[in-house]
């Protein structure tokens, strides 16, 4: 608020308060604390659960008269210029239901700062959007949750959000990037849009993941399934009634792109694993590129040679649990009966033994 009020930001703040320290409210409450932004404030009941959190954000929209809005955290520096600029597109695109830009990331240095900003994202601008799902999925780190969007638009995601109660924050995140992506248009400009802090030290999220662990370990939480079935169906239904498909056709649709969201996050958590080595996620890798060729591809077909011919292949190298394995004492004579029968019938009936 100390950064809003210095540089005079020109847009209207709405304070939404779930926090428990009460000097908060007594600055923010007081009049006059920041004379040069033109904010209300609202004190709201302690987000002690994520549900709190999310009724909070639906309420504080239902009160936002302004035809756009931007969420921000308490610890978001927002670039003036380019949250005016995010206005102005959105106002002459009405396809276009969100529009931002990178990020600048920083760290506090002494009495210095460093800091790095990149191109994060890519602009979501197919026509189906089932198309911009998939673009989405396989472009996970756009940043769309602090793209300006229409504020009626934003509302009616945020019911969806507060209904699903999702209590893993990871994939409500998710949930939200999806439903933006599904909701309409985005655009990624070419300038920065926010800074923030790296790891600090109060995330939600960091402290969701010491809490509840990994990508990998957050799957195993009793909470998941549930959590999981209610981030599928309200991404599905959203995406049926947007693009006019079945609810089937839909479900297929988000959980694919789902998982190609999650992979790179989950393998990242898998290669920490004392069960997966390197060189082994790299062997698995080329086995599953080589297992995807047509079944008489040259190089697959000399693959499946090596692999039926050479016993210190593991039968598991295929799926990457053990890829080598030491042969069988005696193993040609007791297969050698099973391997005349397979080769040459069965003329008698079985026995009984």
């Amino acid at each position: 608020m100390t950064y809003a009020d210095r540089v005079r930001l020109p847009f209207a703040v709405f304070v939404a308060d779930g926090g428990a320290d009460d000097s908060v409210s007594a600055l923010l409450g007081a009049p006059g604390a920041f004379p040069h932004v033109d904010y209300q404030y609202r004190r709201y009941r302690p987000d002690a659960q994520y549900a709190d959190f999310y009724a909070k954000v639906a309420d504080a929209l239902s009160r936002i008269q302004t035809p756009f809005v931007a969420l921000a955290d308490n610890d978001d520096f927002v670039v003036v210029e380019a949250l005016a600029s995010c206005v102005e597109f959105l106002a002459a695109h009405p396809a276009y239901s969100a529009c931002g830009g990178p990020w600048a990331w920083f760290w506090l240095a002494g009495s210095g700062v460093r800091w790095k900003a990149a191109h994060d994202g890519e602009s979501l601008e197919a026509a189906a959007p089932s198309a911009r799902l998939r673009a989405l999925a396989r472009w996970p780190g756009t940043p769309l949750y602090y793209h300006v969007r229409r504020t009626a638009e934003l509302r009616i995601l945020f019911q969806t959000i507060r209904d699903a109660n999702l209590q893993d924050i990871f994939l409500y995140e998710q949930c939200f990037a999806f439903l933006t992506a599904i909701a309409g248009k985005t655009r990624q400009l070419d300038t920065v849009f926010v800074a923030r802090q790296s790891n600090t030290s109060e995330s939600v999220a960091g402290t969701h993941a010491a809490a509840h662990g990994d990508w990998l370990g957050r799957l195993l939480a009793p909470s998941w399934s549930a959590d999981f079935s209610a981030f599928l169906e309200a991404t599905s239904r959203a995406l049926a009634d947007r693009e006019g498909i079945g609810d089937d056709e839909a479900r297929r649709c988000v959980i694919e792109c789902y998982r190609m969201a999650a992979a790179p996050w989950l393998l990242a958590d898998i290669l920490r694993e004392p069960t997966v080595t390197t060189g082994r996620a790299l062997t698995v890798g080329w086995i599953r590129r080589l297992l995807a060729q047509a079944p008489h591809h040259p190089a697959r077909t000399l693959a499946r040679a090596i692999y039926r011919r050479m016993p210190w292949i593991s039968p598991d190298a295929v799926i990457g649990t053990e890829l080598t394995a030491t042969r069988v004492d005696g193993a040609a004579a007791d297969i050698a009966p099973i391997e005349a029968f397979l080769t040459r019938g069965s003329t008698s009936p079985v026995g009984r033994t």
